[in-house]
């Protein structure tokens, strides 16, 4: 009787065990289906025409940012490396990432940031671009 009952508590923990994984998989799989992907701002600082001008935008442009969950992830100048025919765009980069392209596009058309588009225009030259970001494995 003893033998019988542990056979079965083995089974039933045992199906217990693989009902846990497969439904955490499923849920990590459900998870996947429906997590946002991120998007990034990608500016190319090619010349700036008003040191100070593009000091207060940037100020501006992070507070207006963040409204949004913006962070920056990089910036600086991009450095060479050793690959036939490739050269590093010329001035700064900087890739400001977002929660969603929804979260990027609102903060572009967003009041605030087309209140301060202006003095980035006007402070330097070079283009700004959306990217789309995959969605976390």
């Amino acid at each position: 009787m003893k033998s019988q009952y542990r056979t079965k508590l083995v089974h039933i923990t045992a199906a217990g065990f693989v009902g846990i994984v497969l439904g955490a998989a499923g849920v990590g799989a459900l998870h996947a289906q429906t997590a946002t992907a991120p998007a990034f701002f990608v500016g190319n600082v090619q010349e700036v025409l008003d040191a100070e001008l593009f000091r207060q935008y940037q100020e501006a442009a992070g507070k207006a940012g963040a409204r949004y969950g913006s962070h920056v992830v990089a910036a600086g100048v991009p450095l060479p490396i050793d690959m036939p025919r490739s050269a590093p765009p010329k001035g700064s980069i900087i890739i400001v990432q977002f929660p969603s392209m929804k979260n990027l596009k609102d903060w572009w058309n967003s009041p605030e940031y087309a209140a301060i588009r202006p003095m980035r225009e006007k402070a330097t030259v070079g283009p700004a671009y959306a990217l789309q970001g995959l969605p976390a494995p």
